[in-house]
């Protein structure tokens, strides 16, 4: 009985390398597709993935790397295909270890001058292979909240082999690069709100260019102004918020932290009869067609007030009633032995007659 089987598209290949273990730069390394089909696999094609794009490598069951090179790290994967379909495997990492490479050649030269012999060697300079930059990275400085007005220096930092000859900054929602974002070191000075947002770089030597992940630039209003001065109790108090958006706010709308309720609106936010619990910390919010943007918080702590005649006065009086009770209960007790206690009570009725 003759027995037949039926059509089937590839399996989903699986990819082997060998040697196994570490790669080092220089050695070779094959990789080789297996699935399982039929009719059987026709053809298998090699692809890297890089730049969000799959590459094609080359095409054969089996892939041979030889001297390979620190940018051929990388994620690889094979199509297997035949009369019925395709198949894609998944990615395998192939990580090479980058060695300094060195050349040694000796050349001996013999010559013979009055019966001496003389040896000539040299080494040549020691060379790492050609590298392309690594993935950038931003840092911002300083650390911390930005305010409107202050600088901010954005540092990328890329390591390659030729150096990065080109530092280029963008900040997203814009095809072209930032005005003046050429260089290593980007610095945004007297810095607006209109100037929050994302930013990267992209490093190039000769080989190739890499951009950063995007850091977040977020700047805050500049904290109210407040009233030069001690705040007192019982006193108005007046809080201005200011921005130089473009286009111009339109609306500004006061805060106080821990109060979900707005406390007031408009550019000026006024306080009369400034009490304790007028207390906290206070913002404005600051909004144009574009967005809105809070500013930095403010602290304010009112005082009391010791310096109007009266209440300097009242204090002088209190002060002074509280001697005189003091001496005169001990007086009292030494002189009469009177208990101390009724002498309190006593000095008390008397302080109020």
């Amino acid at each position: 009985m003759l027995m037949f089987s039926s059509p089937v598209a590839p399996t989903v290949p699986s990819v082997s390398f060998s040697p196994s273990g570490e790669i080092v730069e220089g050695s070779s390394v094959t990789l080789t597709c297996t699935s399982d089909a039929n009719p059987p696999v026709t053809k298998y094609t090699w692809y890297k993935r890089g730049n969000n794009r799959l590459q094609s490598r080359g095409e054969g069951q089996q892939f041979v790397l030889s001297f390979i090179k620190s940018s051929d790290s990388g994620s690889y994967s094979c199509v297997a295909e035949n009369s019925l379909g395709r198949k894609m495997s998944e990615y395998i990492y192939i990580d090479v270890k980058c060695e300094i490479l060195c050349s040694l050649e000796i050349l001996m030269q013999q010559r013979i001058n009055k019966g001496t012999i003389f040896i000539h060697s040299f080494i040549h300079s020691v060379k790492s292979p050609p590298d392309p930059p690594r993935l950038p990275s931003v840092s911002v400085s300083p650390s911390g909240q930005i305010v409107e007005g202050s600088s901010v220096t954005l540092t990328c930092t890329s390591d390659a082999n030729p150096p990065v000859t080109k530092y280029t900054w963008y900040k997203r929602g814009k095809n072209q690069p930032q005005s003046g974002g050429e260089g290593q070191q980007f610095v945004l000075s007297f810095i607006k709100s209109s100037d929050s947002g994302l930013y990267s770089c992209v490093a190039e030597n000769s080989l190739e260019q890499k951009m950063s992940k995007f850091v977040h630039i977020d700047v805050k209003l500049s904290p109210p102004l407040l009233p030069s001065g001690q705040i007192v109790q019982g006193s108005s108090v007046t809080l201005t918020c200011t921005s130089d958006a473009n286009p111009p706010v339109t609306k500004y709308t006061w805060y106080k932290e821990d109060e979900d309720s707005p406390k007031a609106s408009g550019q000026n936010f006024t306080i009369t009869d400034f009490r304790s619990e007028h207390s906290g910390n206070y913002y404005c919010e600051a909004q144009n067609s574009r967005g809105r943007q809070n500013s930095a918080s403010h602290l304010i702590v009112v005082s009391c007030d010791y310096s109007t005649p009266w209440m300097f006065s009242s204090f002088i009086a209190i002060l002074t009633i509280m001697i005189v009770r003091g001496i005169f209960s001990v007086y009292v007790h030494q002189q009469m032995s009177i208990p101390m206690y009724l002498v309190y009570v006593c000095s008390s009725v008397l302080c109020f007659i």
